[in-house]
């Protein structure tokens, strides 16, 4: 059954959600960061006067560093110095692991706001998978 709006928020319920934004925002401010990070440290690989990453450079976190290494000799015509490489392949997944890390932080927030939220909306399983479903198609 949904509950008239706007909905009752308790105060314990009110420091959960704020707790929760902290916690996203944080880790999305962290993760910002770390990426940006990354790509700097990237574009040193690059030509002189090279500013911006492809499409495949900017997927760091997901490729494997043989998949890095082709990447960054289709986006910079370059290789990465085999003296370097360990270093490189250390860095990079070092870095991939914490972006893991805060995604699945700023996720495991997300759905507990969503959790909150629905209750507090009085939504069934059969709202929130119709609500679910509505918002995937749109992304």
């Amino acid at each position: 059954m949904l509950r008239s709006w706007p909905p009752e928020i308790s105060e314990l319920i009110g420091i959960d959600l704020t707790n929760l934004q902290h916690s996203c925002a944080g880790a999305s401010s962290k993760l910002h960061e770390l990426t940006e990070n990354v790509a700097r440290r990237i574009l040193d690989l690059a030509p002189a006067g090279r500013s911006t990453l492809s499409r495949g450079l900017k997927a760091w976190p997901e490729l494997t560093f043989a998949d890095f290494m082709i990447e960054v000799g289709k986006g910079f015509n370059a290789a990465i110095p085999l003296k370097d490489r360990g270093e490189w392949q250390d860095y990079l997944a070092a870095n991939a692991a914490e972006v893991r890390r805060l995604s699945a932080v700023i996720a495991g927030a997300e759905r507990e706001i969503d959790a909150i939220v629905y209750d507090l909306f009085g939504l069934d399983a059969a709202d929130i998978a119709l609500l679910e479903a509505s918002l995937a198609k749109a992304a």
